[in-house]
């Protein structure tokens, strides 16, 4: 009962999670469950899961030890103090280019008790001295045991007498540094919202500056924290609706970190319309953002009974003329409010179109990841904090999983072919990190001769299709970028290379997933769908892939002309690679030419992912160098990436 009472305050304040009610219980509706103790409604059964316990709706955990049978949103078993989602393990190098790390298994989040093992390789030049932060030791070999979050940063030391300095996060703060001979005085600064931790490496101290001998070569990492704060989310009156925090119906208490920004939507129960904000918004737009600063913030959602015979057109579909037209400003009438999946469900193609369960036209819109095999700024961002940070804060509703089959191009970067496990398990990562957060995923085969690999595929989408088929997440795209072969046109070059790996692979996956969607590649890295759909694989729900690189003065209207030309054939087209660039490293931005493509797909509802998410010195990349690999990565867009993400973060232009 002790536990039971230090919660029971908590629980009060986020009773009203679950649909609120007055104390009659009828009030609650069908299928929901009232509890006279608490005086509210448990929408879903939530409460009852925890088989007579306290349920925390902020934790998403039961109180006590009756937990058995229940079972936490994402299916997993609810454990006595254990978040749902599991626990974060953050791993960084220090410094960056001083090494790698590894771990096994290879996710973000981990259930309670997972342990998790991580090998150091120094980099050349470096050599590996120890871990700061969960673990001191100095094991190239370390295994940590997943019972809360944990940071962990592996330390590389040059093997020349020079004294290497990072910071830890790379936007917590700046050190600086004073030289005299061979000592050198540093000193730690926090930026705004982070605080000085410790000094990590060289000198283990709290101090912010501290002075060191550079008799050898020594690394020093300053170790900052976020400033998290308390944002205090409530109803007036507790009847009056739901709110939605970051698209989970939760009210009472949230922390988040500083500069962090907050999605809140509100929505009126029956008999009640929502009437406006007040404390850190005063809109009268039922979705308002908050950003983080430097202390608490409360918002109060308040709604007026009206009758109880009147509806709120916006809770039963928030994006309805009917809403928009009382509330034009409203975010659900720019970018559908809830999450895609639960939106537009199982995905089908239907003549020209890609739709949804509702049968309408559905426009997907996202990022895709780098190569697997490709350089850490590329492949570090297959974890499911990436992928939650683009669902929740870039509104993406794709990701594509970019399978490197292939290359080999030096030691750290070997695709599928190769190292086949490593690569499959990043994709995994990346798929179950998009089921987790309800968007849809592309699982892509980037080869430009996958039919000298046809063997491989086939195993690869057979496996894929048995883990997700049973889903409606999934997309398969089963040879990225077909190329041309020398003398033959691309017509030839279709219909006897690449045409039969396509039938192969699609009816090996129709054996296991009837359903979702694939996507079929055209010569000469996929601009040629015309080609394709002129002489089609047989089969259901499949579309036709374009690469779209926007710089390319070959891809300009001619090839929307062919792309009018497979919708023309009633079939459907996707831009599974999507650039404002052309498709040459470090080549210029064109946004004019990428606005007329945006227009296009918006005008066709055709989907489109954008390449890529990295880090890396590409003015394709979405990122600069330096972007944190779990997401919070705002502040290191590059000119693509602010462009993509506006995109993104408004609703596509309307044409009907």
């Amino acid at each position: 009962m002790k536990k039971q009472t230090i919660f029971l305050t908590t629980l009060i304040i986020a009773a009203i999670f679950f649909t609120a009610c007055e104390q009659i219980p009828d009030h609650c509706g069908k299928g929901v469950t009232y509890d006279p103790k608490f005086q509210f409604c448990f929408a879903g059964g939530a409460h009852n899961l925890c088989n007579g316990s306290e349920f925390n709706p902020l934790t998403q955990e039961c109180m006590d030890e009756k937990t058995v049978g229940a079972r936490c949103a994402n299916g997993g078993p609810v454990t006595l103090g254990t978040p749902c989602n599991g626990y974060a393990l953050s791993t960084a190098s220090a410094p960056a280019d001083g090494g790698e790390i590894t771990r096994t298994p290879d996710n973000t989040n981990y259930p309670a008790g997972t342990d998790v093992v991580l090998f150091a390789y120094a980099a050349t030049g470096y050599t590996f001295i120890g871990w700061a932060g969960a673990s001191t030791s100095t094991s190239v070999s370390e295994t940590v045991t997943m019972n809360s979050n944990k940071p962990l940063i592996a330390l590389f030391q040059p093997n020349t007498p020079i004294l290497v300095t990072t910071e830890y996060p790379p936007n917590g703060g700046n050190i600086k540094r004073v030289e005299d001979g061979d000592q050198v005085t540093v000193t730690a600064e926090a930026n705004d919202n982070h605080t000085f931790d410790r000094w990590a490496g060289a000198v283990t101290s709290t101090q912010p500056t501290v002075t060191v001998t550079v008799d050898e070569g020594k690394t020093l990492v300053a170790i900052f924290t976020p400033a998290r704060h308390m944002l205090t989310v409530n109803v007036n009156p507790v009847a009056g609706g739901t709110v939605f925090v970051d698209n989970t119906a939760m009210a009472g208490i949230t922390y988040h970190d500083a500069g962090a920004r907050v999605e809140v939507l509100a929505q009126a129960a029956a008999g009640y319309v929502f009437t406006g904000w007040s404390g850190a918004s005063t809109s009268t737009n039922r979705h308002v953002s908050i950003t983080m600063g430097s202390a608490d913030q409360a918002l109060l959602a308040n709604f007026v009974y009206t009758g109880a015979t009147t509806t709120d057109p916006c809770a039963a579909d928030p994006g309805s003329a009917e809403c928009c037209a009382d509330n034009p400003g409203d975010w659900s009438c720019t970018v559908n409010y809830g999450s895609p999946v639960a939106q537009h469900g199982q995905l089908r193609v239907e003549g020209s179109q890609i739709v949804g369960s509702h049968g309408q036209p559905v426009q997907l819109r996202g990022m895709s990841l780098y190569w697997t095999m490709g350089p850490a700024g590329g492949r570090d961002y297959y974890n499911s904090s990436a992928i939650q940070f683009l669902a929740s804060d870039w509104k993406a509703s794709v990701v594509r999983a970019t399978m490197g089959v292939e290359a080999n191009w030096w030691i750290d970067q070997q695709g599928y072919i190769f190292r086949p496990e490593e690569n499959r398990q990043r994709v995994i990562t990346a798929v179950d990190a998009a089921i987790a957060n309800n968007i849809y995923v592309i699982i892509s085969w980037q080869s430009s001769e996958a039919e000298s690999y046809q063997a491989e595929a086939i195993e690869f989408f057979r496996d894929m299709a048995t883990r997700y088929g049973g889903g409606v997440n999934v997309i398969y795209e089963i040879y990225s970028g077909p190329t041309t072969r020398d003398g033959m046109s691309n017509e030839i070059y279709w219909s006897s290379v690449v045409k039969p790996y396509m039938q192969a692979v699609t009816d090996a996956i129709r054996e296991i997933d009837p359903r979702n969607i694939i996507l079929i590649g055209s010569p000469r890295w996929s601009q040629h769908p015309d080609v394709a759909a002129a002489d089609p694989v047989i089969g259901d729900n499949l579309a036709y892939s374009m690469h779209i690189y926007a710089g390319n003065i070959a891809q300009r209207q001619a090839f929307r002309n062919r792309a009018s030309q497979v919708m023309e054939m009633n079939k459907a087209v996707f831009a599974s690679e999507f650039a404002a660039t052309d498709a040459v490293t470090n080549s210029p931005l064109n946004l004019a030419e990428t606005d007329i493509w945006i227009d296009f797909m918006d005008q066709h509802k055709i989907g489109w992912v954008n390449w890529s998410l990295n880090s890396m010195n590409e003015t394709s990349a979405a990122l600069t160098t330096g972007a944190p690999t779990t997401g919070n990565w705002n502040d290191y867009l590059s000119a693509s990436g602010v462009y993509i993400r506006n995109k993104l973060t408004t609703a596509p232009k309307r044409y009907d």
